[in-house]
Parts: structure tokens; C-alpha cells; sequence
């Protein structure tokens, strides 16, 4: 059952918009219940010919069992698993902008993100690793049956200033942004009975019970040029350079604190070209650094490049391998778009997307000789 509600309007100088999203599923099997609650309000206030402000409010409520895809759905399924994600607000954004002149603006985004998630299952399977300094040698084939109750929160800050320069041949697009906050996470992990029974190791604290925050900071520099030909030739050449600090392992048990950082130059290049009226031809080429939640969802940075994304959180499926952070894309499209007179319209697209990620993995290693089992920051695994 999906419900959603919708209103928008305006009065005076004032328009406003709200979006509400409740759904509820009962599931098809045992422990398959979800229940989701967004609201979006967003307000925009024209206070002078030239200058305006825009307000942004959305919250989230969300309970769920397992609802996770399964190949053998009666089999495989957690009996156990809860999930609950809040965000009261969260995100809160305030903008500002300014038309000096006809083709000249000045745009100001700042805001707040925050969530917190709380995850609980019992007789959880994780991996035993056999370890030899930096070195994974071998799964162990016993691995340890957990119970774990599992809470992670952030808190981001984020301002972005834009500005454009624009004429009838030329546009320039110039911006930077800076994102800060905190990540948190809290785990408590508790071993079977069973397991503990059979198995001759013992726990490291750090597995039982671990608690830490760690900073997010993220700078971001961008420049785009677009210039036109003839009225049917638009051609964009950009650069970006942004550099990204988050925590090591704050989402895959077992977590670990400790801190890494990605920096990457990324080109830019689009093209979009009309022969004739009823055709347009259109190609992009782009690299991107991700971000590490959906703080990359809040950017004036231009998210399209001849109408091919260049703004993703991740292009990997979590079902396989989970959230990830910073994560690099490398998107290169063509597309051909057509017009009949009857104003019909088909195209042909071709998209590549490509996305790698380097990160550390919850890991739960023994060294050699030894009978104590802990977490270990140092296993990482390259996802292409």
C-alpha cells in the first residue's frame, strides 16, 4: 500500500511546494513488513526583482524487516533482522540568489544532512580470516554465528557558492564547495552459545563492544565553459577537483575507526549539435569522485552533461556488496534524438558507466599462533 500527496502553489511573491510519501507493506513471507514516511517542503520567496531565497525541509521514518532479494526466498531470508532509519529533518537546506545582470547570477547553498540507522539481526554469519601481517592467507572454514546490535548517525554541514557568467556565446560556470560533520557508529556483538562451544577462540574487545566518531570533510572546486556555434553547436569543456576524507570502516561490521582519503582531478567534456531541426546529436564525457552518504545529493555543481549523468551515489548494487564511499565514475555517452512532424519523438542512447571503489572491509582475523579473534581495518578489498 502507497499512499502520496502532493500540493503546490504560490501568493504574491511566495511559492511553495509539499510532497508527502507513506508506504506500508505487509510482505509476502515471514519478516518481509516495511514501513516508509517522507515529507518534502520547500519554499521559495522572491524578495526583490533580482534577488530570491529558497527554503528546503525533508523528513524520513523508516521500519523494516528483510526485505532484501533473495534467490531462494524461504531459505536464505533473516528471521532476525530489523532496520530503522530517521532523519528529523533530515536535510535542511537555505539558498540564496542574485541576477546582477541578464546572463549574471550569484547562487549561495548551505545546509544541514543528518540520519541515523539502527540495524539488529541474530545468528549472523561473518567470515573468519586467517591473516599474515598485511596479508589475508584463508578464509577459516568455521565461521563465527553473531548477534548484533548496530547504530550509525551523521551529521553534515554543507555551503556552496556558484556563479555564471553568460552571454549569447559563451557561458561560464564557476563554483566550489566545502562539506563537514561527524560520523558515528556504535556496535555490540555478541557470539552464539553454540558457536562458543565448539570454537577454541576467544574475542578481542574491540569486537564486543566498539564505539567511535570520526570526521567527513569534502572540498570540491569546479569550472565549466560552454561555447556556442551558429546557434546549433554547443560544445562544454570543464574540470573538478575534489578531495574527500570520511571514516575508515564506519558501516560493515565489525566497524573500525581510523580515517581515509581520496583526491582526483576529473575532466569534462559534452557536445551537443542540431544538423537540422527535427535532430540533435548529443555526446558526454565525465569523471566523478562520489561522495560518502547522500551528501553528494546536495550540489549546484551542474549533475548533467548533454543529458547524461554525472552525479551518482553509487552505480554498484548494495544487495552485493553493501554502501560504499568515495567511489570514482567514469561515464562516457552518445545519444541521437529525432522529432517527427507529428511531434513524436524517439531517440538511440548508448551510456558506459564505469565505478571502481577501494575500501576497507569488516573483518573479523586471526593472526598466526594466536587464539584471539579481532577486527581488522587493514583487509581491503578494489570493486570495479
Amino acid at each position: 500500500l502507497r499512499q502520496t500527496v502532493s500540493q503546490f502553489g504560490y501568493q504574491g511573491t511566495l511559492a511553495w511546494s509539499v510532497e508527502l510519501d507513506r508506504q506500508q507493506n505487509d510482505g509476502v513471507r515471514p519478516n518481509h513488513e516495511l514501513e516508509r514516511f517522507e515529507a518534502s517542503i520547500q519554499l521559495k520567496q522572491q524578495l526583490t526583482l533580482r534577488d530570491s531565497v529558497l527554503g528546503v525541509v525533508r523528513l524520513l521514518d523508516f521500519d523494516a524487516e528483510d526485505n532484501f532479494q533473495y534467490t531462494q526466498p524461504s531459505r536464505e531470508y533473516h528471521p532476525d533482522y530489523r532496520f530503522e532509519e530517521e532523519g528529523l529533518p533530515g536535510m535542511l537546506l537555505a539558498g540564496y540568489h542574485r541576477e546582477w545582470s541578464p546572463g549574471v547570477h550569484t547562487t549561495l547553498l548551505a545546509g544541514r544532512l543528518a540520519d541515523e540507522r539502527h540495524f539488529t539481526d541474530e545468528h549472523q554469519e561473518f567470515p573468519i580470516l586467517g591473516t599474515m601481517g598485511d596479508m589475508v592467507v584463508a578464509p577459516f572454514p568455521d565461521p563465527a554465528i553473531m548477534t548484533y546490535d548496530f547504530e550509525h548517525n551523521f551529521e553534515v554541514y554543507s555551503v556552496e557558492l556558484n556563479q555564471i557568467y553568460a552571454d549569447h556565446h559563451n557561458t561560464l560556470n564557476l563554483g566550489g564547495r566545502y562539506q563537514f560533520g561527524e560520523f558515528s557508529a556504535h556496535s555490540q556483538m555478541q557470539p552464539s552459545e553454540q558457536w562458543m562451544e565448539r570454537s577454541r577462540y576467544t574475542l578481542s574487545p574491540d569486537i564486543l563492544n566498539n564505539e567511535f566518531t570520526e570526521d567527513m570533510r569534502r572540498g570540491s572546486l569546479y569550472a565549466y565553459y560552454t561555447r556556442t556555434f551558429l546557434d546549433t553547436l554547443h560544445v562544454t569543456a570543464g574540470v573538478a577537483y575534489n578531495t574527500v576524507t570520511f571514516p575508515r570502516n564506519d558501516r560493515n561490521l565489525p566497524v573500525v575507526e581510523g580515517q581515509d582519503t581520496e583526491a582526483q582531478w576529473s575532466p569534462k567534456a559534452a557536445l551537443v549539435w542540431r544538423p537540422w531541426n527535427r535532430a540533435t546529436l548529443r555526446a558526454a564525457y565525465s569523471r566523478t569522485l562520489g561522495g560518502v552518504n547522500f551528501d553528494e545529493s546536495v550540489r549546484l555543481e551542474p549533475a548533467q552533461l548533454a543529458g547524461f549523468g554525472q552525479a551518482y551515489r553509487s552505480v554498484i548494487p548494495e544487495s552485493l556488496v553493501g554502501s560504499v564511499a568515495a567511489p570514482t565514475f567514469e561515464v562516457m555517452g552518445l545519444a541521437v534524438d529525432f522529432k517527427l512532424p507529428c511531434n513524436i519523438y524517439y531517440g538511440l542512447e548508448v551510456e558506459r558507466i564505469d565505478s571502481e571503489v577501494d575500501q576497507a572491509l569488516g573483518a573479523i582475523t586471526v593472526p598466526p599462533q594466536s587464539m584471539t579473534l579481532g577486527a581488522n581495518s587493514r583487509v581491503r578489498e578494489s570493486i570495479d
